[in-house]
This record gives C-alpha cells, structure tokens and sequence, in this order.
C-alpha cells in the first residue's frame, strides 16, 4: 500500500473508531479497536500523513519515539503508599501515572479535542524490558493501571530490520494484537502532494525522468546509500531557500540530502541544465501572452529541456494561484469578522475581544500540533491585518469604518489577484499547446494545474461542468461556450446546460453560463406538508421560524445546519440566504436522500449537502457565519468548538427535546465564555374530533442560545 492509500485507510479508521450510536455510544467496543500499525522504510512520511489526519479530523495527536522509553517512564514510576485492609495497615507500591498516557490528558484539557491518536514511533525499536507493557498498551489500551481515553486509537509505526539495524521482528503474539499496514514508496503517490506544497520544479523533472530514484534503499543502504522522499523534499526546501538568497548548491551539499551517489550526482548535472533552461524562458511575456519570439527556440530543446520549461512554468502558476487562494481567504475572514461586529456601541470593545480570542485559539492550536500551516499562514495575516486596521480607531464609530473598510479592500485585492491568477493560466496553457501541440508537455501542464483554483474552470471540460449543474438543478439554464477562441479553429455552441452536458469540446474552451433566477426571501415558516418527510425527525414550522429569528439570517450569510435530517431548516435558512450558502450535515442515508428531495422541490441551489458524521464533517466547510445545531450524536461539544475555532463570532442555535441534551448544550456554550439564553416552545394544534375541534400538544422544545 503506497503513502496515499494508507492515509486514506487511517481516515476510515479513525471515523469508525470514532462514530457513535443514537445514544451516544461508540459503534466498535473498545476492545475490538485495534491499533493500526505502519511499517515501512524510513522517510516515506508516516509522521507526516498522521499530522494531516489529527488536522483534517480535528481531533488531537499525541506523538512519542519509543527509542529513548524505559520501563518506568512508560509505566510510570512506583511510589510507596499507605493502605487499610481487614483492620491492619501496610505499605504498597503504587504507580504515578505514565508520561505517555498523562501527555494524551495534557492535549485534551489545552485544545479542548477529547477524541485522537496516540502515536508510538519506531516502536519495534524498544528494550526487552519494555516489550511486554507494550503488548498490555496494544491489546488493552492500558499503560500499568492507568487507561487510554475513550476516543483515543492507537497508531504505532516502525522501520523493517532491514532498513534499521535496531529494529527486532514482530512476533505473532504482536501482530495479533494489531492492523498491520506494509508501506511501499510511490513516486505517483507523492507527486500530487510534492505539487501542491510547492516542491521545488527541478525536482519534480528530475523525478519524472529517473523515477527510480525517488526511493533508494536496498541491500547498501547500510553503508549509506540511499535516498528517501524526505530528502527530495528537504533538498527542494534548501534549492528555494538559497535560490532566494542568491546562493549556489553544489553536489556535495546535495549529498547531504541525498546518500545514493547515483541520485546525488545526476540530480546535480540536471539542476545546472534546469537553471539555464529556466533563464531562457520568457515568462512574463508568457504569462501575460504578449508575443514569444522565443518559442519556436524552445520547440527544438531535448526532451527534459522541454520538461523543465514546463515544469518551471508550472511553478509559476501554482505559486500565483497560491496567492489568489491567500488572498480570497484573507477577503472572506474579513468580511465575516466585520459582520460578525454590528456598528453601534461597544463595536470597537467587541472587534478587540474577538481579535484576542482569535489570537490565543491560534497559539493553543499552535502548541498543540493540530493547526494545519495553512491555516497558520491564513489566520494569522488576517490577525495582522485586522489589528492593524482597528489600531488608530478611538471610538466604536471609527472601529466600524475600519472594519468595513479591511473588508472591502481584501474583496477588491482578491478580485485583483483572482483576475491576474485566471489570466496567467489560460496565457500558459496557450502557450503550452501553441509550442509544444497537444502532447506530453501540454498532459504534465494540465496534470499539475488540476489542484489550484486558477485552474478549475480550465483543467475540466465544458461538458463535464455542465453535467454537474444541471445534476444540481440548472439544467434549463442558458449557456454559451467558446472553442478555441482567437484562432483558426474557433466555434461557438450555444443551448441549455443540459444539452451542452451532451457535447465534445477541446481542451481549450471557455463556459459562460448565465445567472439562474435567485428566489426572493421570504417570511420564515414554510408549511410542514410542504416537505418530503419520510421517517426521519422534523423540525415542525413554528420552530423552525423561531431558529430563523434566533440566528438573525442575513441574505450572504455561511450557515451550517448539522443533524440536518429532513433539510427543513437548511431550506428555510437557504431561502433566508439567497446570496450566502448553506451546509446541510446529516449522517444517516435516508436523511441525506430526503435533503436532496427538499433541495430539488425548493429550488435552494444554494444549499450543500455534506454526508457526514460531525464534527469531522465540518472540517472542511467555510467558516460559519452562523450555526444551527438540531442533532449531534453524542459530540455537542466537539461541534461546538468546530463551529467556534473557525470564526469565534459565530452565532450559534442549538434545539433540544431531553432535559440531557439541554444540559450538554449549556455547559457547551458556557465553556465558550458564551452567555446562554433558553427558551422553551410548547406548540399545540387544533384537530378535529367528531364535531369538537381540541388541541393536541406537541413534544416541547428548547432553543438554546449564547452571545
């Protein structure tokens, strides 16, 4: 199983480890959760693929090397205590709790998360003495007396003795007690993460030529020659850095990355080729597709003279897409912290409470290993920016103005950058396929761009974007695309998005697409026989238009509904959106079916449906504008602070039927620092009884708020 692959595996792990029944139960008994074990060579990124994972689950990680563990530090150390038994008094040795398991309750009490992944390195690496208690870890989650929290799975990870001269074989008393997953390294595997963090272009054409030189480590690996992906990719980080600088690299210092002589070497002879290739290429006049005399120059070059062309103008590309990203995220922070802080009194008291909160949610986040870098990079200039703005405001008129302005000149900023990013895309491609034609050159191009947003519209063809519209429900709409426009071989086609779906277009083609109707808002409170139903739970229409009013909806908002059931919040929070969006979480299938009904017969294409369980499935959503919170599973809390971590302003309805329910959501908002207000609707309706109309009282419920 290649690195990707067993990402993958651990996801679906960790979700099943981890879902819960109706009652807030986990699925898999403790006993039965396994602990997965990763073996394989050294710098595959085992360390790497688990830091992801406790970032992208949001749940914790707690990471210990086993090398340097005694017995006592893992089991903690004895201590002598006084006992009473059958009326006599004497001494016993009792443990102190163990570094290991004690650092798994340090993580949940600093981040909140009460759900992650202990992580053993190099654990077949450990002395005689310390093997049997970590069998007792494996097969009971126990270190000495002292338990593994409920939520917490266990990922070991080691090198075969092959490659470790310290590393002993497991037996089948081990292997029993786990899930072994064998690693193999993946050239395939690891380009499209080496692309999308910005691995330096000479070492992404270098590897595409020599392929077999991505993972060295055979037999004279013990005398050290060998090469790893965290070389390649420790190596690109220093060609960057001393690029920037100005500095050379030589063989010797590539030696130092890379210990097979043979990759060292050729890598070496290959980067001076790169660098003059790269010299030559005129990439302003390319990316802004001004004329390019030189092109029919670089039509001649060899093979991996073309490939480093492209691949160096690739580079460019992803790193201006990378910009318009930063900046469109910069543009919506912006604008949902100025919404987030009404104009009026205590507007400039309120922005800077926020900011704080922000701040130190970073830095626990931070220190506690589970803030992805992006989002590091994301958060912490939108801090800075924010700050800045609202440093010279003295009154909470001057702070609202500030914070207004932040956010119009992040939009016009993001506009800019998205324009020129788009630009730059279509001028390359162009200039790809003009020079080189529709062939590998133009493949490596395309292959490289499917994961940048500048690229989006570009890398997909026409028919497949109308496809996807009209199987959200825009197939009537109108649409026009241009083939091959500016040249000889231009055609236009014209019809709706469902016709077009039916079409074959080149690779260079332009979709427009034109505006659907938006429906108008409405007063909340659709009637309940206006839902497909089914047997799934439903918010009834009174309540429904009291969330509405406890969330002040605003026509742009970002909401999520999470334990969305029938989606009859997410329709009517849609409906009250029209220019904002809304995010449907629901786990069960017939729940998610019904969604897509309600989706279809309301016309709310503005409506997401994320088919999940929360608060995992939140970890991917834009930040909330506002939450409405009608079933959680058992994980209150943990969506809670899923909700918050994204934009602490966020408003934040939750609806409760049992006094327990209830009781979770105010200890979850009052955590917070939110000041919690309940309110209890009790609805009865009229029925009919032979000649008598009576009232007949539906199940009261709770709505429970915090400011």
């Amino acid at each position: 199983m290649d690195i990707a692959q067993a990402k993958q595996e651990l996801r679906r792990t960790i979700r099943a480890y981890t879902a819960k029944t109706e009652d807030g139960v986990y699925r898999m008994p403790r006993r039965m959760q396994r602990p997965v074990l990763l073996m394989g060579p050294p710098g595959i990124g085992k360390t790497a693929i688990l830091s992801q994972l406790a970032q992208e689950e949001h749940i914790g990680l707690a990471a210990y090397t086993m090398t340097h563990h005694t017995r006592q530090s893992a089991l903690g150390l004895p201590v002598i205590v006084g006992r009473t038994a059958a009326g006599k008094t004497f001494r016993a040795t009792e443990y102190t709790m163990s570094e290991i398991i004690a650092s798994v309750y340090e993580q949940m009490e600093k981040t909140g998360l009460h759900e992650g992944i202990l992580f053993l390195d190099e654990i077949n690496c450990v002395s005689e003495t310390l093997m049997p208690a970590i069998l007792q870890m494996l097969q009971n989650k126990t270190f000495g007396v002292h338990s593994l929290p409920e939520g917490w799975l266990i990922v070991a990870a080691g090198n075969p003795p092959r490659y470790n001269q310290s590393a002993r074989s497991f037996d089948m008393a081990t292997l029993d007690r786990v899930r072994c997953i064998e690693l193999e390294p993946s050239l395939a595997a690891w380009q499209p993460y080496a692309a999308a963090s910005g691995v330096h272009p000479a070492v992404l054409s270098y590897l595409r030529l020599h392929p077999e030189h991505f993972f060295l480590c055979s037999a004279s690996a013990a005398a050290g020659e060998f090469a790893t992906a965290r070389g390649w990719e420790e190596l690109s980080a220093l060609l960057l850095a001393y690029e920037a600088l100005g500095y050379p690299c030589t063989l010797a210092q590539m030696q130092q990355y890379l210990h097979a002589q043979e990759a060292a070497a050729g890598f070496a002879a290959f980067y001076d080729l790169f660098r003059r290739y790269a010299a030559q290429l005129p990439l302003e006049e390319i990316l802004t597709g001004t004329a390019c005399p030189e092109a029919g120059a670089l039509r001649e070059l060899p093979f991996d003279g073309r490939l480093s062309v492209v691949e160096f103008l690739l580079h460019s590309l992803q790193t201006k897409s990378a910009a318009m990203q930063q900046d469109a995220d910069l543009a919506f922070s912006a604008s949902s912290f100025a919404g987030s802080v009404p104009p009026g009194a205590d507007a400039l008291a309120r922005a800077q409470e926020l900011l704080r909160k922000r701040r130190a949610a970073l830095a626990v986040r931070k220190d506690c290993g589970v803030l992805p870098p992006e989002e590091e990079r994301r958060e912490a200039a939108f801090l800075s920016r924010a700050e800045a703005a609202l440093a010279p405001a003295r009154t909470d008129a001057e702070a609202s103005a500030a914070l207004q302005k932040l956010a119009a000149d992040a939009a016009a900023s993001a506009q800019t950058s998205s324009e020129a990013a788009c630009r730059a895309c279509e001028n390359g491609l162009r200039f790809v396929q003009g020079t080189f034609g529709e062939d590998q050159e133009l493949w490596i191009l395309l292959h490289g761009l499917q994961h940048t947003r500048a690229a989006e519209a570009l890398q997909k063809d026409p028919a497949t974007l109308c496809a996807q519209l009209a199987a959200e429900g825009f197939g009537d709409v109108q649409a026009v695309v241009g083939q091959c426009l500016g040249t000889p071989e231009e055609k236009i086609f014209r019809g709706s998005v469902k016709e077009l779906a039916a079409g074959r277009f080149n690779s260079l083609s332009v979709l427009l697409v034109e505006a659907a109707e938006v429906l108008p808002r409405r007063a909340p409170g659709l009637p309940d026989e206006a839902f497909e139903r089914g047997d799934v739970p439903m918010t009834k229409q009174e309540v429904r238009a009291a969330v509405l009013a406890k969330l002040a909806v605003r026509p742009e908002d970002i909401l999520w509904d999470v334990g969305a059931g029938t989606g009859s919040v997410s329709v009517e929070l849609a409906l009250a959106a029209p220019r904002g969006r809304v995010y449907a979480v629901e786990c069960r299938p017939e729940g998610c079916a019904l969604i897509k009904a309600n989706r279809e017969k309301f016309r709310t294409r503005n409506l997401v449906l994320v088919e999940g369980l929360a608060p995992a499935a939140l970890s991917d959503l834009p930040a909330p504008d506002a939450v409405f919170i009608g079933g959680s599973k058992g994980s209150l809390a943990a969506i809670v602070d899923a909700a918050l971590d994204k934009n602490p302003g966020a408003r934040i309805c939750v609806s409760a039927i049992a006094l327990e329910s209830l009781s979770a959501a105010v200890a979850a908002l009052t955590a917070k620092g939110r000041t919690v207000q309940v309110s209890q609707i009790a609805v009865s309706r009229a029925r009919a009884v032979g000649g008598l109309h009576l009232m007949m009282a539906q199940n009261p419920i709770y709505l429970i708020t915090g400011e």
